[in-house]
């Protein structure tokens, strides 16, 4: 009897095992070109033909795309340099605001460097400048906050400093 209800939860977990596949489980590796344009090209082109994209230089010179898809989804990206080659790669997962007025998230790149992503678009009860500078994006559409370090979850009474020295819209697509 043991055996029996043994076999009955190890074969469907061998069965699930046995379908992942090492091609399955292994993350896409980036593509790099030789050039940020030629980088910056292919990510509109070929990852977010539809997206509208913001470009935003930070005072300690980092450059951000701010992405926006769908029904009011906000994601970061950021460009990367290795070994010559140029890659434009992901930073935060995607903040759905389409039932809500904003959204934060924090995020760390490669170097160590910590920032917190903040994008808030304009409802009824909307105020900008609780806890953060926010600045428009987007055609004035949405608004961003972008923080040195990790702030969401400090007890922090004055604003964060908003490290946002520029920002262009890049890139109009079919999302807004």
């Amino acid at each position: 009897m043991r055996y029996k209800i043994l076999s009955l939860f190890i074969l469907p977990l061998l069965t699930i095992l046995a379908g992942c596949t090492n091609e399955q489980t292994q993350s896409k590796e980036k593509e790099t070109f030789p050039t940020e344009k030629a980088a910056f090209t292919h990510f509109i082109q070929n990852e977010k033909p539809g997206a509208d994209i913001e470009r935003v230089t930070t005072t300690e010179g980092d450059e951000f795309f701010v992405v926006r898809t769908g029904n009011e989804q906000y994601s970061l990206y950021g460009k990367t340099k290795e070994d010559n080659q140029y890659s434009v790669e992901k930073l935060t997962a995607a903040m759905s605001l389409h039932n809500t007025n904003s959204g934060g998230t924090e995020f760390t790149l490669s170097n160590g460097e910590e920032y917190t992503f903040m994008v808030a678009v304009e409802r009824d009860g909307l105020n900008r400048t609780v806890k953060n500078e926010f600045q428009p994006i987007l055609s004035e559409d949405a608004f961003l906050a972008l923080s040195k370090g990790h702030t969401l979850d400090k007890a922090n009474n004055g604003l964060s400093t908003n490290v946002i020295e520029a920002a262009e819209t890049v890139h109009e697509g079919s999302s807004g």
